[in-house]
């Protein structure tokens, strides 16, 4: 049995900030922070040409990371990065 379908979902909204700063000549250090707005993506709608519609509850909560990243050039054409991030 086959069934055609079409589904609805909102997805949510982000919000990014980054900066890097040069504070010497071979150093490299950047930083970035996102926002997720996944309390407004609460359900997805199923509705089906021949079974029984679907609303799935999805319950998220908003969630955000940040990351920071150092990068050194060791000589031209060359460079070390490290990082971490949170979330």
């Amino acid at each position: 049995m086959s069934d055609s379908l079409d589904a609805d979902f909102t997805f949510p909204g982000r919000f990014t900030f980054g900066v890097a700063v040069r504070p010497a000549k071979r150093w490299l250090l950047a930083f970035d922070a996102n926002w997720f707005d996944y309390s407004d993506a609460d359900t997805i709608s199923v509705d089906y040409e021949k079974n029984p519609d679907q609303k799935i509850a999805l319950d998220w909560e908003d969630n955000y990371s940040l990351h920071f990243g150092a990068e050194y050039q060791i000589i031209d054409g060359f460079f070390a990065r490290t990082g971490f991030g949170y979330q």
